[in-house]
């Protein structure tokens, strides 16, 4: 997920496969026109929780990390 996406998320929810669609189109548009301060909410967000993901991977990694990889190499 990055800044656009939790935009996206926001200002057009998704709920039948056609407001994907035609969401997507006019969240991007809004978007390109967006200056950087209209922005940066949504980059801070991001930001955030970039920041949660990698400290519970590492701690994840630190737990379940070698068996994962074990198990990737059985599966391959």
């Amino acid at each position: 997920m990055n800044a656009f996406m939790l935009y996206r998320q926001e200002k057009y929810p998704v709920k039948t496969k056609e407001d994907l669609v035609t969401g997507s189109k006019k969240a991007a548009e809004d978007w390109k026109k967006m200056s950087e301060d209209d922005k940066k909410p949504y980059v801070d967000k991001y930001n955030e929780l970039r920041e949660i993901y990698k400290v519970a991977y590492e701690k994840w990694y630190e737990v379940y990390g070698k068996n994962y990889e074990a198990l990737k190499k059985v599966y391959e």
